[in-house]
């Protein structure tokens, strides 16, 4: 976890715009590309406003306060663009824009941060109930709190009120974070493949960023730009799209200019190959990194650049964003969790472990294992007695959590029983011996309904080869019938029949995706490693210029499978 110490930023360059009146959640839904109808209350989502050309005028994180007051933030060199978007189209609304004024707005950037946003909370004081934990808007006195997925680690902006500015200074001042240095929010925002309008793209597309951009809702409803941006998604691929580039060195170009891939056998003479954005070097990688918008065969993962520049080359290898994955509250709380039986198992200290269970159980409500852990090392307390009726406390939550939870029965059954309350106990241990004899009964069912719904899909594919085996006597190159003949001998288990037929599918049409995803598991089931992972080599590659990201995605993971399981 060291890896992403905790730290904050004073006087980030973010601003912040408020929207409210009786008619803003239907205004903004008829403006942005993302769906604010599914917010929330609390909740928040990255949008963005685009010209008739489906050109991105701003990209910003929308969050709900309320269903009549939402807020919108964006780096501040895209407020005035931002404001300027929404005001010319406000007619008969019922709405007001304004710039918040606020005495700062602090970036709090780690693992770990979340945690101490929570003291954060507690000191500057709020009078919501939800956990604090589950929002993405947190309003406090001191001033809003946003979560800000702009990093390849958590990430929250404070933006404090001119009023309660010294208090809030005061208590990020007790959460004794270090400042962090340009460099370092530079290296993760890369990392997290989030580039920036005006510093590393202009005139862009919104699929150029993602193809399926979590700002861009195709089912919503009208908004301006819809249909070209929809034309262009029903294509399967952009022209340019934003890739990340791992570097042997730093490329001595500025953002936005142009890549130019130095002259070889496949590669002609001062070829465009797109243009460079943001680059840093990476601590955790440690290499240099960059944002690129490449072409759409360069798109490749795994495939090797060599750059031009007039230092001399600058080879690279392309991979997919982002280069580091931002670890969920859930991982950090099993971290937290490993932490917490280590040092009381280990070094027997048990208020250290306690701490860290409530931390976990902070970023993961649901967390089942830390409730049953953290009763359990409070009923082992040295002080026991006094101890127990906080373990029971636990227990009772964890079984409002899940009335099911074996474990929180029989606890509560032992907990009672030292507290001295034998009926408490003995109920407690009847309910979970009928839950255990419920579960064991579930789970012979399940066991039976999975050996049912194999069976049936064995006969489904029985049929389905029948079928197929038909079309072919009519038709030996019809492409969907040896794809599906591939397919379901794959499921029957007879490997190289598959093979046999998705070969044949693949020469009727070599750019058909999902045919070498196929066609890898079929040699992969026959133990022919090195030819799979040609296979989704090549199938990535035919995916990375179609834009089917979905089937890349799951052939990389079956590659790196392969790869650590056999290297070749």
């Amino acid at each position: 976890m060291s890896a992403y110490p905790d730290g904050i930023k004073s006087n980030f360059d973010f601003a912040l715009l408020s929207l409210k009146g009786p008619d803003a959640k239907r205004f903004l839904q008829s403006q942005c590309t993302s769906d604010v109808n599914a917010l929330g209350s609390k909740q928040g989502q990255p949008s963005s406003l685009l010209d008739r050309k489906a050109l991105i005028i701003a990209y910003f994180h929308l969050y709900c306060l309320n269903q009549e007051h939402y807020l919108l933030a964006a780096p501040k060199i895209q407020i005035e663009a931002l404001k300027s978007h929404l005001d010319r189209f406000i007619f008969a609304d019922k709405v007001e824009i304004e710039e918040e004024n606020f005495a700062g707005c602090t970036l709090l950037s780690g693992e770990t941060v979340a945690l101490k946003v929570r003291n954060l909370t507690k000191n500057l004081g709020t009078n919501d109930k939800q956990d604090l934990c589950l929002q993405d808007l947190i309003d406090t006195s001191g001033g809003y709190i946003l979560r800000l997925p702009m990093q390849s680690t958590e990430c929250f902006l404070l933006f404090s009120k001119e009023s309660a500015g010294k208090s809030a200074e005061q208590e990020l001042n007790e959460l004794e974070l270090n400042e962090l240095e340009a460099e370092e929010i530079e290296a993760r925002r890369v990392e997290a493949g989030y580039a920036l309008l005006a510093v590393d793209y202009k005139d862009t597309l919104l699929v150029e960023l993602s193809l399926a951009s979590p700002a861009v809702s195709y089912t919503k409803g009208c908004f301006q730009g819809q249909e070209v941006l929809a034309r262009v998604k029903a294509q399967g691929s952009p022209t340019r799209q934003l890739m990340g580039l791992i570097l042997d060195r730093a490329i001595a170009l500025a953002p936005m200019s142009e890549i130019r891939l130095a002259a070889g056998p496949e590669v002609t003479e001062n070829l465009v190959a797109g243009t460079i954005a943001s680059q840093a070097y990476s601590p955790r990688l440690q290499k240099y990194i960059a944002l690129a918008f490449l072409k759409r065969d360069l798109r490749v993962p795994g495939r090797k650049l060599e750059i031009s520049t007039e230092s001399g080359p600058v080879f690279a290898e392309v991979t997919t964003l982002p280069f580091v994955e931002n670890k969920s509250e859930a991982e950090l709380a099993k971290i937290l969790f490993d932490q917490a039986l280590d040092l009381f198992t280990r070094k027997n200290d048990a208020e250290q472990a306690i701490e860290k269970l409530e931390e976990a159980l902070y970023l993961n409500p649901a967390y089942e294992d830390a409730f049953e852990a953290l009763g359990v090392i409070l009923s082992k307390h040295e002080n026991a007695e006094s101890y127990i009726d906080k373990a029971i406390a636990v227990m009772e939550k964890l079984v409002a959590l899940n009335p099911d939870s074996i474990m929180a029965h029989a606890n509560l059954s032992v907990f009672y029983l030292e507290k001295g309350d034998k009926e408490k106990a003995e109920e407690e241990k009847a309910i979970s011996m009928s839950i255990r004899m419920r579960e064991a009964a579930k789970l012979a069912m399940q066991e039976k309904k999975e050996k049912e719904d194999k069976e049936a899909l064995i006969k489904e594919s029985q049929e389905r080869i029948k079928m197929f085996l038909q079309v072919l006597e009519i038709d030996a190159e019809d492409l969907f019938a040896n794809q599906g003949l591939g397919n379901c001998y794959n499921i029957l288990g007879e490997f190289e029949k598959a093979e046999e037929y998705l070969q044949k599918a693949i020469a009727i049409k070599p750019n058909h995706t999902q045919c070498y995803e196929d066609l890898g598991a079929a040699l992969a089931g026959q133990g022919k490693i090195k030819e799979a992972v040609s296979v989704y080599q090549k199938g990535m590659e035919v995916a990375a210029q179609k834009g089917d990201m979905q089937p890349l995605k799951r052939m990389k993971e079956k590659l790196s499978d392969l790869e650590a399981k056999s290297p070749v």
